[in-house]
């Protein structure tokens, strides 16, 4: 399933409080998924729990004399009131007897005395056994006691719009673009230490911003996402310095030669330009995309709005968005 298709799905878990289990490879973005249903979505709480971390003894809390009675104090990490979602992460990874603990609070929602509040949900996730993760085998009881098992899918679609509105470097962006099935190279099947993945694109992404030179540190980019999407990403980036100046394109776009008969050229190109829009010069933003061939002007304009979004407002764009009503979906 797509991340906006499991984000509603846990939006309407929610309104029944049951729990969900996600599942995914490394890397797929599961926990982001869950942080936004509850950040942006729900607007509650998130505590995110590492299970793998805790022994039996930890959920339950110390013991604490009352009188003649044994009463356990709660952990300070678990809800005791208001709204939100309870992330128990890695939890197939946990071994049996703390997945064995839970079995109460995942279906009951009680941990011995401790009762969670109405607000909260649970919602839990790991890697699949396939996946040659760190995993133990999840019994049946423990499996059937969540409401719905999800399988998180990679959407290059969706991760281009997360990666714009999380601050993703914008010639990272433009090279997924251009090489989208480069997005997650993950393979089960191969003992690689570094891979392509929403994770480390944006590890990636933050090394660059850093100070990282994709032109010339190719072992560090390697060591990040593998190498062979480090050297594609190298070639990417020279490209992008070979094209015509920017700025130059901006002051003569009628006249400027552009780069249409390379496309990783052309994905370098709008990327570039995408970044470089402002009100001030969408009107030659515009006519540079109405001479780009095929959907790259719509690429071109579509990814200077998710840039700067006040770029709908201008005279320039509702004029080509009038013109162009077909094409944006």
């Amino acid at each position: 399933m797509k991340p906006s298709d499991i984000e509603r799905m846990i939006t309407i878990a929610y309104a029944t409080r049951r729990p969900v289990f996600l599942w995914g490879p490394p890397g797929c973005g599961k926990s982001s998924i869950v942080k936004k249903v509850a950040k942006k979505v729900l607007k509650i709480e998130m505590i995110d729990l590492r299970a793998i971390h805790f022994d039996p003894v930890d959920l339950r809390g110390l013991p604490k004399i009352v009188g003649d009675v044994v009463k356990w104090i709660v952990p300070s990490f678990l809800p005791t009131g208001g709204f939100g979602i309870l992330f128990l992460d890695e939890l197939n990874a946990a071994p049996p007897m703390v997945q064995a603990a839970l079995y109460q609070l995942i279906l009951d929602r009680r941990l011995g005395d401790y009762v969670l509040p109405d607000g909260w949900m649970i919602v839990a996730a790991g890697n699949r056994e396939t996946d040659r993760a760190v995993t133990q085998r999840m019994s049946s009881a423990l499996a059937n006691r969540f409401a719905m098992h999800l399988n998180v899918d990679v959407d290059f679609g969706e991760w281009k719009d997360w990666a714009f509105e999380n601050g993703v470097d914008p010639d990272i962006i433009a090279f997924f673009s251009w090489r989208p099935e480069l997005l997650f190279t993950f393979d089960p099947q191969r003992n690689d230490k570094a891979f392509s993945t929403p994770r480390s694109i944006e590890f990636l992404s933050d090394l660059i911003k850093a100070g990282l030179d994709p032109r010339k540190d190719f072992d560090p980019m390697a060591g990040c996402v593998g190498n062979g999407v480090a050297t594609e990403v190298m070639g990417f980036y020279r490209i992008k310095d070979s094209l015509v100046d920017l700025n130059e394109a901006i002051e003569n776009p009628e006249k400027v030669k552009l780069p249409i008969d390379n496309m990783a050229a052309c994905f370098a190109f709008c990327g570039a330009l995408a970044r470089k829009a402002t009100k001030k010069n969408m009107a030659s933003i515009v006519k540079l995309a109405s001479r780009l061939r095929g959907d790259f002007g719509v690429l071109l304009i579509k990814d200077a709005i998710k840039v700067n979004k006040g770029l709908a407002e201008t005279e320039a764009y509702i004029e080509w968005a009038t013109a162009n009503q077909n094409v944006l979906g």
